[in-house]
């Protein structure tokens, strides 16, 4: 057969190696999916998309859904004296950055504020910055950061 017309197939182990999960959490999947993929109890050959299916139910919950069904929000960034900066989101920044002052045992400053924005534009930053993050919400604060900020305060100003 021609090497254009086949096509490529894994089996559920091999996708567990890729994906880093344990075979049987694949193969529930499969059964849960595909089942018709199952027969005597095994789990047949897997093509490419019913992978990717798989791959997106495996999902976090915060990455699959669907940014319709948030109102706008309002990204934050507060710096810490100790060098570090939250990026977080919310609807009542002045609420938040309260509430975030009487738990931290640092100094804060309210940064900036994008205000009236895409809810998931907060994962999206998380991600540029995954490189600089400290845990959790909290990143090290870098010039990258500070141009970015740059960048977005520019914008608001025209």
């Amino acid at each position: 057969m021609n090497d254009l017309t086949t096509e490529k197939m894994m089996t559920v182990r091999e996708v567990a190696q890729i994906l880093g999960r344990d075979i049987r959490t694949i193969q529930q999947y499969v059964k849960e999916l595909f089942p018709e993929k199952v027969r005597n109890g095994y789990t047949t050959y897997l093509n490419e998309m019913q992978i990717t299916a798989i791959k997106k139910e495996m999902m976090p919950t915060w990455i699959k859904k669907p940014e319709k069904k948030y109102k706008e929000t309002n990204i934050y960034f507060i710096l810490s004296e100790n060098g570090k900066i939250k990026i977080g989101r919310t609807t009542d920044i002045k609420k938040r950055f309260k509430n975030i002052r009487l738990i931290s045992p640092c100094q804060l400053k309210l940064l900036y504020v994008i205000e009236n924005t895409s809810y998931t534009l907060e994962n999206e930053i998380h991600l540029k910055f995954k490189h600089l993050r400290s845990h959790g919400e909290w990143f090290y604060f870098s010039d990258e950061i500070k141009k970015y900020i740059s960048e977005c305060e520019d914008r608001n100003a025209k």
